[in-house]
C-alpha cells in the first residue's frame, strides 16, 4: 500500500536555491532506500518554511528518508489531495491549518484522515489578499505563505 504524505518544516537559515537545489540532488539516494518519491514541494518567500509532498510506504518511511538534522521543526502526517480545477503547479500562495472548506481559487487541498492537519494551494495575486479574504469568510487558519515551486 502507498500513502500520501506531506512534510512540513521550518529552518533557522534561510534556504536559498542553490541549497534546495543541492538537497534535490542528494535526496534519490536516501527516498529510493525508502521507496519513497517525491512529487514536489513549497518553500515559502521568506526561505525559512518548506512543505513536501511524498508518496511512499507509510508516513513513518517518509520521516525516516527525509530527516534532515538543519531542520529546525518537522512534522510529517499522511493525507488525502483533493485537485480542484485550475494548475496545481501554478499555485503561489499556500494556506496552512485551514481545515474547512477552501475559498474559490484554491488549486489542491491536502487534508489528513484525523483532521488535525490541513493545506491548501491556491494561484492567487497575493498572500495578504488570501489571508483578508479568509478572516472575512471566517476560515480558521494558521498562516498563509507566499511561495515557490520546486518539482521533479
Amino acid at each position: 500500500m502507498t500513502a500520501r504524505v506531506m512534510v512540513e518544516r521550518a529552518w533557522s537559515e534561510v534556504l536559498t536555491d542553490e541549497t534546495m537545489q543541492l538537497m534535490l540532488a542528494l535526496g534519490p539516494g536516501c527516498l529510493g532506500l525508502h521507496r519513497v518519491e517525491w512529487q514536489g514541494s513549497w518553500l515559502s518567500a521568506d526561505g525559512r518554511r518548506l512543505f513536501c509532498e511524498f508518496i511512499g510506504p507509510d508516513a513513518e518511511s517518509v520521516r525516516i528518508a527525509t530527516r534532515h538534522a538543519a531542520a529546525l521543526w518537522a512534522r510529517t502526517w499522511s493525507c488525502e489531495v483533493d485537485d480542484a480545477p485550475g494548475d496545481a503547479d501554478a499555485a503561489n500562495v499556500l494556506v496552512s491549518g485551514c481545515l474547512g472548506s477552501p475559498l474559490p481559487g484554491c488549486v489542491r487541498s491536502y487534508r489528513s484522515p484525523d483532521g488535525r492537519h490541513g493545506l491548501d494551494l491556491y494561484r492567487t495575486v497575493d498572500a495578504a489578499v488570501l489571508s483578508q479574504m479568509l478572516e472575512q469568510a471566517g476560515k480558521p487558519f494558521d498562516a498563509v505563505w507566499a511561495v515557490r515551486r520546486y518539482a521533479p
